[in-house]
């Protein structure tokens, strides 16, 4: 061979182009399944916001409150005589009161309340929304002391 007939052979070629496929291949597979995690935390991590800022609601209602009642997924308030009550069903964190019943949160697991004498302890277990293998969960937890508090009757 002259040194104007160098250069690489079909075969060669054809090796590479199957290499270089295979590595784009599997850097797209990768690509796509971050991106498909991304997407998971990302709502998980608004689902913990939500959970969050609901939470943070429940806390001023306990403050403010005169009387706490509690079941098992299920606490009763009495606010300056209204009634307002918040319970778990279907995953759902819903608030009852004058207004009637709305959703606040479509995160939670369970929602767990100890009171002794003024001081209420409110734990919210949150469960990511996505039905994937890898199920994600989280447990908020904040003591709240009743200001208004009127003791045992």
């Amino acid at each position: 061979m002259t040194a104007s007939q160098r250069g690489f052979t079909l075969v060669e070629l054809m090796i590479t182009t199957a290499i270089l496929a295979m590595f784009s291949a599997t850097a797209l597979g990768l690509a796509v399944r971050s991106k498909q995690e991304h997407a998971m935390v990302s709502s998980y991590q608004r689902d913990l916001l939500e959970c969050r800022a609901v939470l943070r609601s429940i806390e001023a209602n306990v403050r403010a409150a005169h009387r706490v009642a509690v079941a098992p997924d299920r606490m009763e308030l009495t606010i300056a005589a209204q009634r307002v009550v918040y319970h778990v069903a279907d995953g759902q964190l819903c608030l009852i009161d004058e207004q009637g019943e709305q959703v606040l949160a479509h995160c939670i697991e369970s929602l767990l309340v100890t009171n002794r004498g003024s001081l209420v302890e409110l734990t919210l277990k949150v469960r990511s929304q996505k039905r994937e293998a890898a199920r994600r969960s989280a447990t908020l937890v904040t003591r709240v002391t009743m200001r208004n508090w009127e003791g045992e009757k």
